[in-house]
């Protein structure tokens, strides 16, 4: 369990900062969940990193992006799509507005 105890008050202003609203009962749970979240911290900041060297920023080595390839669909296929489209006008198909 939790060394550290939150505040009502502490609870109060995080919920507040969330735009949340709780009740007493869920103030005392938070403030429990809330301590076990901060002890976790505490068990990373004990970890010895005094071996590991600084990361700043990444940087790509090689571009793993892939070409653009144009995979045209036969004219049967275009056809067919066009025949069984609901909504047709000559070679358009006609779909419903994006906004």
């Amino acid at each position: 369990m939790s060394e550290k105890v939150i505040s009502k008050e502490q609870v109060e202003k995080t919920a507040g900062l969330a735009r949340i609203q709780i009740n007493e009962q869920e103030q005392e749970e938070f403030a429990r969940e809330l301590a076990l979240i901060l002890d976790n911290f505490k068990d990373i900041n004990d970890i010895d990193v005094s071996d590991v060297e600084p990361f700043d920023h990444y940087e790509l080595t090689e571009n793993n992006l892939r070409d653009d390839e144009v995979n045209l669909a036969s004219e049967e296929t275009n056809e067919l799509i066009k025949k069984n489209f609901p909504g047709r006008q000559d070679d358009y198909l006609k779909v419903k507005a994006v906004l």
